[in-house]
């Protein structure tokens, strides 16, 4: 089901991300990523959150993974506004090492047994970082339907559904891209909205076009409401045009809605936008609060973190090392966008994770925990001031 989006142009391979972590928070440790172990004798390793599990021969990669699908699954939460908890399983995801996999394409999403869910990834050097987002939104948006629709119609999902939510999941863990998007569209003549809707498998080139439908509809003046509503009835009933009118103000009409033309001046408005290089500083409050979240975590041992203080105590734990590797290694990718108000909390956070992670004194914990809560209040106190003087309360 699942084929590549951005390709290697706009990808980040995800194994250079796992190997090249650490330099802006602190000194590069040079033997964090050891040599991946034999294939034949190599353990498996397992994780799971609410929705996914996890499993693969190398841990680093497998706990990143298990980060970043939280990353994913928030944001498909909140763009179908999909509350439910009682889902029957988690969606199984394998990391399944080159040498030895049977797959005979870089990643499948496919059904199980009585409904499940699964995703196979060919797991090498090649696997970029928007394969990966694509292919757990896929995962989520098959088990999504199918559990509210039923098997027939999850299995003709449409794909520029899963391409939009996908890579506006990937572009929320690297905002830079957009620019090198909008450059790539430019160079590039419109897709009919037609070819956009029906699409069973898109081309590597045609990917981006249900992002940009996506973002049209979200910059067109509808309700959020009213776009949640439009997202679930194209999933669950197919139907791609139902509720247009609604979420689209000012569209050009001849006594009904002119759909090529609003997406002709759409995508010329974008290709003719400068966008900023940074996110807002909402998102990046957002971003870094839910990486320094540590509480009520519990570990495979039974112990339970209350709050950052008890990352020294628990230093010594490979689970919670592999966890401040993994948040890390997502914290890296969103530094170059982040809000410069928040560029140093950041920062700081990045340099917490590393004084666990590279002990030394307890000292050194104390301070880059201050420095990093001290930085956080701050620029949020700096963000509540500048909110309430946009919005004319008085604090």
């Amino acid at each position: 089901m699942h084929t590549r989006c951005l390709g290697h142009a706009f990808g980040l391979a995800l194994v250079g991300i796992l190997a090249g972590v650490g330099s802006l928070f602190a000194q590069a440790d040079e033997t964090e990523m050891p040599e991946a172990p034999a294939v034949a004798q190599a353990p498996i390793y397992t994780e799971q959150n609410a929705s996914f599990e996890f499993a693969g021969t190398d841990r680093r990669s497998v706990r990143f993974m298990q980060e970043l699908s939280l990353q994913v699954e928030q944001h498909c939460r909140k763009v179908l506004a999909d509350k439910e908890v009682g889902y029957p399983s988690r969606i199984f995801v394998t990391l399944q090492p080159e040498a030895t996999t049977e797959l005979a394409e870089p990643v499948r999403v496919s059904f199980g047994e009585r409904g499940s869910v699964r995703a196979d990834f060919v797991w090498s050097e090649n696997v970029t970082l928007d394969e990966a987002c694509l292919a757990l939104t896929e995962a989520y948006l098959l088990r999504f339907t199918y559990f509210n629709a039923g098997r027939e119609r999850a299995a003709v999902l449409p794909q520029w559904v899963v391409s939009a939510i996908g890579i506006q999941a990937y572009v929320r863990l690297r905002p830079a891209i957009v620019v090198g998007l909008v450059e790539a569209l430019r160079t590039q003549e419109n897709v009919p909205l037609a070819a956009v809707f029906t699409a069973e498998r898109l081309k590597i080139e045609d990917a981006c076009w249900g992002y940009w439908y996506l973002s049209l509809l979200q910059d067109g003046g509808g309700q959020q409401v009213m776009l949640t509503k439009y997202l679930r009835s194209v999933l669950l009933s197919g139907n791609q045009t139902n509720g247009l009118d609604s979420l689209i103000a000012g569209a050009p009409t001849d006594g009904e809605l002119d759909l090529a033309a609003w997406w002709t001046q759409g995508l010329d408005m974008i290709r003719s936008t400068n966008y900023e290089r940074y996110e807002s500083m909402a998102d990046s409050r957002a971003w870094i609060g839910q990486l320094a979240n540590v509480s009520g975590y519990e570990l495979e041992n039974g112990k339970t973190l209350k709050n950052l203080k008890d990352l020294w105590m628990l230093r010594n734990e490979v689970e919670i090392q592999q966890i401040l590797k993994a948040r890390r290694e997502i914290l890296l990718l969103r530094l170059s966008r982040v809000n410069p108000a928040y560029y140093n909390a950041a920062r700081s956070l990045g340099g917490l994770y590393e004084s666990v992670l590279q002990p030394d004194q307890m000292g050194d914990f104390i301070g880059a925990l201050t420095t990093f809560l001290g930085d956080f209040e701050d620029t949020k106190l700096l963000d509540t001031r500048v909110q309430s003087e946009l919005t004319g309360e008085v604090l």
